[in-house]
């Protein structure tokens, strides 16, 4: 039977040899090394927990836990700071700078198992989540390659969203939550039939009810799975507009996160620089000036628009649509 891994960081010997036996005795693998810069590969061994001593008062340790986050590969992996018992200053400190737990040393076994238990369970939650998110990104991608207009379609909002994420500034656990639901927010279009999605005229008013229901049906279906749950807003809401002309609910304002009105743009301005049966595609000018005026109209933030420009690289406009001299 194998027990869930831990990596210790911690530069002394005899307190790292103390600390691994402490958490081996909680029933638990330990992987412990002395320079805090091998963490820097935690993910290549998976581990559930990464414990991270700063019971010798080094920079380094506290280093680590403040450049943590910066790795999309390490972000998911929770931070457990071993602390002197009765140090609350530098308790506070870790935690501000991105330790997920505190565990004052030293501790006793029972305390030491029920704080590991816990971080272990929130890497599995997440590895759920990604596996979810995998699956369902997956029946998206085959739903789009159905339809010649949309290939890639999910993937190309996912690679915008995330890079006006990035010059947003949204913090590392909401990008997470972007990039999770860049890959699927998407997914209730596996509920509308061919004969809509490949139709060359426009729609009828009962066809375009049953499209602007995507949101919804797509909300349904991840509904209840608990690991979803924090990606609901962008599944329902990403066609919504901060002035209320959005659908399906015509929400407003701040009844859409951030990161919601930053997937929505991005979703927005690859449906305008990608065809359709019923359209053509348009030049990244013209979408860049539509989504422009549209904002000026209220439907869209101008500061998160005027970041648009600076998140399309010339590498990732589609040929088909260059951009003008």
């Amino acid at each position: 039977m194998s027990f869930p891994l831990v990596l210790l960081v911690e530069e002394s010997e005899s307190r790292r040899s103390a600390i691994a036996a402490q958490i081996e005795a909680a029933r638990f693998s330990c992987l412990p090394v002395g320079d805090p810069a091998a963490a820097a590969a935690a993910a290549l061994v998976s581990p559930q927990v990464v414990a991270v001593s700063l019971l010798g008062g080094a920079p380094a340790p506290r280093e680590l836990l403040r450049s943590w986050r910066n790795e999309a590969g390490r972000a998911a992996l929770p931070l457990l700071a071993i602390v002197p018992a009765g140090a609350d200053g530098l308790a506070d400190a870790a935690l501000s700078e991105g330790a997920d737990d505190i565990l004052e040393w030293p501790t006793g076994i029972p305390r030491l198992a029920a704080r590991l238990r816990a971080l272990a369970g929130r890497t599995l939650l997440k590895r759920e989540t990604n596996d979810f998110v995998r699956v369902l990104g997956g029946i998206l991608r085959g739903v789009e390659s159905r339809e010649i207009y949309r290939v890639d379609h999910s993937l190309r909002v996912a690679g915008l969203a995330i890079e006006m994420g990035r010059l947003v500034g949204l913090p590392p656990g909401e990008m997470e939550r972007l990039r999770q639901a860049a890959t699927l927010y998407d997914i209730g279009t596996v509920s509308i039939p061919d004969r809509i999605l490949l139709k060359e005229t426009e729609f009828s008013r009962e066809e375009l009810a049953l499209v602007r229901s995507h949101p919804v049906v797509g909300f349904e279906m991840i509904r209840g799975i608990r690991s979803l749950e924090p990606l609901g807003p962008f599944v329902l809401r990403h066609h919504e507009r901060i002035d209320g002309s959005g659908y399906p609910y015509g929400v407003s304002g701040l009844d859409i996160p951030l990161s919601v009105q930053v997937l929505a743009i991005s979703d927005a301005y690859d449906a305008l620089v990608s065809s359709r049966p019923h359209r053509p595609s348009r030049q990244h000018a013209d979408a860049t000036r539509i989504i422009a005026e549209e904002a000026r109209e209220g439907a869209w933030d101008p500061q998160l628009v005027a970041l648009l420009e600076k998140a399309v690289p010339a590498s990732e406009v589609p040929a088909s649509v260059p951009r003008d001299a």
